[in-house]
């Protein structure tokens, strides 16, 4: 029984050992995610938005889309399919074929931060915007 009690207790202060001094008690994504926004600024390529945010969790591609009305055709560039960020893949079709409409990172840190980086087709910054959360949702953001 008396073995038990310490095994408890040591595992117990071991547990708060890595609490405190191993960076969990520290963890805020949602701070993270702001600190990273503020640092991106209209200008900055996209090599530098990844080196100061971390690298996003998707891309998407901006293509033209053209819709018919009644007084003609009117074409409109909108974000393309999402893709999962790999480096490797983007860097190369970022310094080979390109994104002739421009592209954008998405970034998800928490549930209340989330936003969109927008570049235009040499790669560089234009602005960000925030994308939809269960903030949104549930009227807290």
């Amino acid at each position: 029984m008396k073995a038990m009690f310490i095994l408890v207790a040591v595992i117990a202060v071991a547990g708060l050992a890595v609490y405190q001094y191993g960076g969990v008690g520290d963890f805020d994504p949602t701070k993270q995610g702001e600190e990273a926004r503020s640092k991106i600024q209209a200008g900055k390529t996209w090599q530098q938005v990844v080196d100061d945010a971390g690298e996003p969790n998707y891309f998407r591609s901006m293509v033209i889309k053209t819709r018919r009305t009644p007084s003609g055709p009117v074409e409109s560039i909108v974000p393309g399919g999402q893709n999962k960020y790999n480096a490797s893949i983007f860097g190369k079709r970022a310094t080979g074929e390109g994104f002739p409409n421009g592209f954008l990172f998405e970034y998800r840190f928490s549930e209340r931060v989330a936003f969109a980086v927008h570049f235009d087709a040499t790669g560089a910054v234009t602005g960000t915007s925030d994308l939809t959360t269960t903030a949104d949702l549930l009227d807290q953001r």
